[in-house]
């Protein structure tokens, strides 16, 4: 099975945001993996950023759920990087 996949790849700009709107960050996050678009996300093990596999058709689709987050709109996060691929290999849990 091909996926079309983005990899998302951020740092955290000010911890005490971060801590402010971490809960409300981790359930859009939740919700967005039970509605299919997130195959994975959390922070790198420096905690000072974070990784997230979203399950989009491009950057563009990326970029609208990133600009919605609330670590984007709080300054907790104020830039990030996202780079589309095609998951040539998966996981047989990936197929439900």
């Amino acid at each position: 099975m091909r996926v079309k996949a983005v990899l998302v790849r951020y740092r955290y700009a000010d911890t005490e945001l971060r801590a402010r709107h971490r809960a409300e960050h981790v359930d859009r996050l939740r919700g967005l993996a039970n509605d299919g678009l997130v195959l994975v996300a959390g922070p790198d093990v420096s905690d000072e950023g974070a990784v997230l596999v979203l399950l989009v058709p491009d950057v563009d689709a990326a970029t609208a759920v990133m600009d919605a987050d609330v670590y984007l709109q709080s300054g907790a996060v104020t830039s990030y990087t996202a780079d589309a691929f095609v998951a040539v290999v998966t996981s047989p849990a990936l197929s439900g």
